[in-house]
């Protein structure tokens, strides 16, 4: 797979195994009219049943329980490792219904995006 990732990591999992692919460290809008920066064209080799993230920070940031606590990256990482043997269309559901749970009565604090692909 050919690839590029700006500013937000790509996650693989790979044999319950998370991988972090790590992003160019700029975004791709922005006030900069004309940008110099070129982003990286990365190359790796998948294997079937891999699975591939890529995702905003909203889902992570999410406040929730009574306290207001976010969800965090380390617990966003376990949670997708902990559904690696659901299909896509029931991790979809999970990560869904998991989300309006943890949210509760809070407010949504960011935009919420998740791409997972499995090879």
């Amino acid at each position: 797979m050919q690839y590029v990732v700006a500013y937000r990591p790509m996650w693989i999992i790979h044999n319950n195994e998370l991988i972090t692919i790590k992003a160019d460290k700029y975004p791709i809008g922005g006030l900069k009219l004309e940008r110099k920066d070129s982003f990286t064209n990365q190359t790796i080799q998948l294997q079937k049943n891999d699975t591939c993230y890529i995702f905003s920070d909203g889902y992570a940031a999410q406040s929730g329980d009574e306290l207001g606590i976010k969800l965090m990256q380390r617990n966003f990482k376990t949670l997708l490792l902990s559904i690696q043997h659901l299909t896509m269309r029931k991790q979809e559901t999970h990560l869904k219904n998991h989300f309006e749970t943890l949210r509760g009565n809070h407010k949504q604090v960011d935009d919420v995006q998740v791409i997972g692909i499995r090879v």
